[in-house]
């Protein structure tokens, strides 16, 4: 009787994926929306130093990285990271390190890649699984549950809604949709 309990919003919840699968499939929405920014590895970093931005003095460093994604994978920049912009005291990148970058066109005309953030997925995973653990631990079967409920909305908004929003979609159900399937 428990299982049967526990198949019944299980199956409805992947019938509801299925459907909306269906009214937003990839005709739609033009797939997940890219954010500009690209994956690099930093190489070397040749020149560090001390400038004042009128804020008071700060560090800068000038690094090498080659980019590992999008439309300029496999090319070497150099970053100026702080001559330009107030960085946080004591951020700085080592060889090695990946980073995101954002790659563009300068002023001059010249293609540049600007230094945006540090890849931190390696932190937040290892939050998101203590996080995961505890719920579990606290609450047993209710959690597993949640976490189950948690994870379809997620996707239900992650895999469908903001994509049709970012290609300029309404996100609610339509008959043509709906008669599409």
């Amino acid at each position: 009787m428990r299982l049967q309990r526990m198949l019944l919003p299980l199956s409805g919840a992947v019938v509801a994926i299925v459907v909306l699968a269906c009214a937003f499939g990839p005709g739609t929405a033009s797939g997940s929306p890219t954010s500009g920014l690209n994956r690099a590895r930093v190489l070397e970093v040749p020149e560090e130093g001390t400038t004042d931005l009128g804020a008071g003095p700060q560090t800068y460093q000038l690094f090498q990285i080659e980019v590992l994604d999008g439309a300029y994978a496999g090319i070497r920049f150099t970053v100026d990271y702080g001559r330009r912009q107030v960085v946080s005291e004591g951020e700085g990148v080592r060889a090695g390190e990946e980073v995101l970058v954002s790659v563009a066109l300068s002023p001059t005309g010249r293609v540049e890649a600007y230094f945006a953030d540090f890849v931190r997925i390696t932190p937040i995973l290892g939050l998101a699984l203590v996080f995961v653990v505890l719920i579990l631990v606290v609450s047993r079967g209710k959690g597993l549950r949640a976490l189950i409920g948690m994870l379809l909305s997620l996707a239900v908004i992650g895999g469908f809604i903001l994509p049709a929003i970012l290609s300029g979609q309404t996100p609610s159900w339509s008959r043509s949709a709906v008669a599409s399937c």
